[in-house]
């Protein structure tokens, strides 16, 4: 310092120090805790230019809140009783945006001990500091969907207890390899929910909604490659519902393609369509069609049992069974899609 004090003054050291470094802004602040000087830093960081800030109050950068709460004051008097004032904190900018720095406020006191201002040198971290807060967001987004992993999870394993206590329920001795069967689509179904809130969760989403379109042009795209020869076609609208509710259709969806195949003729088609809260789900075949009087306690072999137990429980819905004049049978799930 010695030999550069030989050929710099110390206003001149200042000055060059205020002038070339732009990644700090470095201003004075006077006695009355009014701007005194200001470099290129402060003004490309800050906004405002030498001529806008001199003479301003030291305020003018803090938020208003911090002003409120008398922050900036806080301050001035801890970098008066200690020497320095250290600080994280928002800031704002001329424009109004506001930006995350960190600050040293140092007082200033002349060989007799008295204050003759402040100095203050600010760094702009907003960008690490917005890193930081989408690494909590994610941290806490993680563990939320977590949470619904494990709530989705126990919900659908013991739905697939009910449905092998369902499905084995009067068998006297050994359940048909029919029914290990359709209980291994049901399971697949429910899987196919899961895949898609995986993949859902990986882009960026909550886990928490999905889309039954989404969700049923993946299922049956499986239950067509599982059914052969039967022919699955499909209209559907956009649907949103809760998770829980996704997993509800996809079952139902099963159950009926898998009852349209076994009563029908081969030809399925699947629509689903939207008005004012409320979803249908429909499912035809080109069978024979229900009988005179049809109610599915009395037709217990046709397994829409659960398909009724589902709609009315998990959906709060309602369930239609239709012959079109075209002919065929057609099954109608009425239900609304508030989350």
């Amino acid at each position: 310092m010695s030999y550069l004090k030989s050929f710099l003054s110390d206003e001149e050291c200042f000055r060059l120090l205020e002038a070339n470094v732009t990644d700090y802004a470095i201003f004075i602040i006077d006695t009355d805790e009014r701007i005194a000087s200001w470099n290129s830093g402060a003004e490309s960081i800050l906004g405002y230019s030498e001529a806008e800030i001199i003479g301003q109050s030291a305020g003018v950068i803090f938020t208003p809140e911090d002003c409120q709460n008398g922050d900036e004051r806080k301050e001035f008097v801890t970098a008066r009783n200690t020497g320095r004032s250290d600080d994280e904190r928002w800031h704002v900018r001329k424009d109004g945006s506001r930006l995350w720095a960190l600050g040293i406020l140092t007082a200033l006191y002349d060989e007799q001990g008295k204050l003759r201002g402040y100095a203050k040198i600010l760094r702009d971290f907003t960008a690490r500091k917005q890193y930081e807060e989408r690494i909590e967001s994610l941290n806490d987004r993680l563990q939320l969907a977590m949470i619904e992993t494990h709530h989705r999870v126990k919900n659908n394993l013991q739905l697939i207890s009910a449905m092998i206590d369902f499905q084995s329920s009067g068998q006297v001795n050994a359940v048909p390899q029919m029914e290990y069967n359709h209980l291994s689509n049901q399971v697949q179904a429910l899987a196919a929910v899961h895949e898609i809130l995986t993949a859902d969760t990986k882009a960026g989403g909550d886990a928490t909604t999905i889309s039954l379109p989404v969700l049923l042009d993946k299922l049956l795209t499986l239950l067509q490659s599982i059914l052969g020869k039967s022919r699955i076609t499909h209209h559907l609208e956009e649907v949103i519902v809760a998770t829980r509710m996704g997993s509800s259709v996809a079952l139902i969806v099963n159950e009926l393609v898998t009852n349209a195949v076994k009563y029908g003729n081969g030809n399925i088609a699947v629509a689903l369509s939207a008005l004012e809260g409320e979803a249908v789900l429909s499912v035809s075949d080109d069978g024979p069609g229900f009988p005179e009087g049809f109610h599915a306690n009395f037709f217990s072999y046709t397994g829409l049992e659960l398909v009724e137990n589902i709609a009315r429980l998990d959906l709060r819905g309602e369930v239609r069974y239709l012959n079109p004049a075209k002919g065929g049978g057609c099954v109608e799930v009425h239900f609304h899609t508030e989350r």
